[in-house]
């Protein structure tokens, strides 16, 4: 039972702080365009 990516897993937009729903796997943010950091 292990899925491709973590569920409880989500990002953030270091530019804009956009935040992600958790297990979202995008990693660049859908508002600026920036790259996406993870956060646990």
């Amino acid at each position: 039972m292990t899925d491709s990516f973590d569920r409880s897993l989500w990002y953030e937009c270091a530019r804009c702080d956009f935040q992600s729903e958790p297990g979202d796997p995008t990693t660049v943010c859908p508002r600026c365009g920036a790259t996406m950091r993870a956060l646990d």
